[in-house]
């Protein structure tokens, strides 16, 4: 697998509840449309989604020109490139003291 590793919504849910108790976690996804895939992949990059917590990954030009014609080769639409985000939104309660 290339890229982050994510915990689903069971997983994280199940995490907090070990810990602290009264635990909501809902999750919706968003669609985003870019004009081009280099605005997509800027896009990605300014919001700080290249950041790998754990694995290292490559920044290499060539791997970066590679990506780009994958891109437009596999996800170009009419509208131009469509980017799917999974968002998982968390609300925790403790309960007292620990």
């Amino acid at each position: 697998m290339i890229g982050q590793r994510f915990y689903s919504k069971d997983q994280l849910l199940h995490i907090c509840k070990i810990e602290t108790g009264d635990v909501h976690v809902s999750e919706t996804c968003y669609i985003e449309r870019f004009a081009e895939v280099r605005e997509f992949l800027h896009s990605i990059r300014k919001v700080g989604a290249t950041n790998s917590n754990e694995e290292s990954y490559c920044q290499s030009p060539s791997l970066f020109r590679t990506m780009l014609r994958i891109y437009e080769r596999d996800f170009t639409e009419k509208e131009g490139i469509v980017a799917t985000y999974h968002a998982l939104f968390t609300y925790i309660t403790k309960e007292g003291k620990r």
